[in-house]
């Protein structure tokens, strides 16, 4: 062992609480676990008030959890330190804590709202024991599908710890089909994520940021800003932090095709400390699946997908066990999956999990209109990429019952949705093979005839020549294989206003 010697030198000369609860953070920081159990075994020798006794149990939980990997051992060294403490105040920062626990290692919702609620109604609790459970009980109920107990609790505690119950916002509102909302929050967040005064808190916040920009259908966004959080990570760090960037950085390199480089980062990731829970690991989780599709293998890709989602179900999990369950149906299966899809869904607020599960029954199906709506759907939420592999979907349908305008304008619709998906490729645009997405240039071109518009009016209003003009409407007819004014019309028209679903 080779603690640092300042700090050897102060514990051998009787340095006391402070200098080794110095030392044992140093340690754990540095992703030194089994240095820091011994620092922390120290600790709890020399805590001698109900102050100190429940910091030396929180710290060996936290190494015990997150860094040893023995969950079950740390619970029972908060169930120790209950029975060695009297004063309430202590007390309640233990049971605090205790919830945090089951949020990050087990799949209990009950139970997790049983322990923070206990905190919650302590007369005596402080205010850090009251924002740390409204916390977790705020990001437990997101993850189930509960958003309006979910808001109760963020407004509850949102004076208290304003900036971790601001992160639980962003993940609700995306998880409740509201997308862009959270992605434009997370924006301004993750710009001023350097200056928060908590590293666990920036990193938190970066992640999830990059977790929304996946969800956006947004790969090279998604990458960019986690190089940027990488390249400033702590490589042994405490929560497992690094495992779970490397596992959105590699689903986004794998919707890109770069199969090498989403392959390295999931077989890193792979490599460190696997968190040890369930939640904490779903993105390492499907982005195992991503990188299986990348190498074009669907039905690994689908299995993958298919125990992640398995094991969000064990605790009700619901949102991100419809997350996994759709994915199964992006990657080609939706029969295997419709009827749970549909179940699930049935339990959880908002617009997103209903529009999972009218996808993979439109797909199923094989009905066209039903992927329309689905794909108007998705855009609404902010989910491009989920749109456009719908819209393509679609034009694959409406083609195979001989509808060939509406699979143009099924096909056109994909290739519009795809031009904000930063070069974004997925199994579901091979119905697009064959047909060349127009340029900027062309679909300003093609709107505005569609539209009506004489070809000298255009040349006006985009400052060409009518002869520009008229070639490249000459372009756009062969790409979208329509052959008049009219039949652009129908390839350009959206889906009409009243057949759109309503955003909830």
């Amino acid at each position: 062992m080779s603690w640092p010697r300042p700090w050897r030198e102060r514990i051998a000369a009787g340095g006391g609480f402070a200098a080794t609860d110095i030392l044992a953070e140093s340690l754990v920081s540095q992703g030194r676990f089994d240095e820091a159990a011994e620092a922390l075994a120290s600790l709890a020798a020399v805590a001698a008030t109900d102050e100190q006794r429940a910091r030396a149990a929180i710290m060996r939980s936290v190494n015990l959890t997150w860094g040893q990997g023995q969950p079950e051992k740390a619970e029972g060294v908060l169930r120790d330190a209950a029975g060695q403490i009297t004063e309430a105040t202590w007390l309640a920062e233990l049971d605090a804590f205790h919830a945090t626990t089951i949020l990050s290692t087990a799949v209990d919702i009950d139970g997790l709202i049983a322990a923070t609620q206990r905190v919650i109604d302590r007369p005596e609790a402080g205010p850090t024991a009251i924002a740390q459970s409204l916390i977790v009980a705020a990001m437990g109920t997101t993850v189930a599908g509960d958003f309006s107990r979910a808001d109760r609790y963020i407004d509850a505690g949102i004076r208290l710890a304003r900036e971790q119950l601001t992160v639980a916002r962003w993940l609700g509102l995306a998880l409740k089909g509201r997308l862009q909302e959270a992605v434009a929050l997370a924006d301004v967040a993750y710009r001023e994520a350097s200056e928060q005064r908590s590293r666990v808190l920036q990193l938190t916040a970066s992640e999830t940021a990059v977790h929304l920009m996946v969800l956006a259908g947004r790969p090279e966004t998604a990458l960019g800003m986690s190089r940027e959080t990488d390249a400033d990570l702590d490589r042994g760090h405490l929560w497992g932090h690094r495992a779970r960037l490397l596992g959105l950085m590699g689903t986004a390199a794998a919707m890109l095709g770069d199969f090498a480089t989403a392959d390295a980062m999931i077989t890193e990731a792979e490599g460190l400390p696997r968190p040890v829970a369930p939640l904490m690991s779903f993105s390492l989780d499907l982005g195992r699946a991503w990188v299986e599709a990348a190498a074009g293998d669907l039905a690994a890709a689908r299995r993958s997908a298919l125990r992640a989602a398995d094991t969000m179900r064990a605790g009700g999990l619901r949102m991100m066990e419809i997350l996994a369950l759709h994915l199964v149906v992006r990657f080609g299966d939706a029969s295997e999956v419709a009827g749970r899809l549909a179940a699930v869904a049935g339990l959880v607020e908002g617009d997103l999990g209903p529009a999972c599960a009218a996808h993979a029954a439109a797909l199923r199906d094989g009905d066209a209109h039903g992927l329309d709506l689905v794909s108007a759907a998705f855009e609404e939420m902010g989910m491009r990429l989920d749109a456009a592999e719908a819209a393509a979907e679609a034009a694959a349908a409406h083609q195979s019952a001989g509808r060939l305008g509406r699979a143009r304008s099924a096909r056109t619709r994909a290739h519009l949705l795809l031009t904000g998906c930063e070069s974004a490729r997925t199994a579901a645009f091979a119905a697009l093979a064959g047909h060349e997405a127009l340029t900027a240039r062309e679909h300003q071109v093609a709107l505005l005839a569609s539209g009506g518009m004489a070809s000298a009016d255009i040349a006006r209003q985009l400052r060409l020549s009518v002869r520009t003009v008229n070639n490249q409407l000459q372009t756009v007819f062969s790409k979208l294989d329509v052959h008049s004014r009219r039949e652009l019309a129908g390839a350009m028209a959206p889906i009409p206003e009243g057949l759109r679903p309503r955003p909830g």
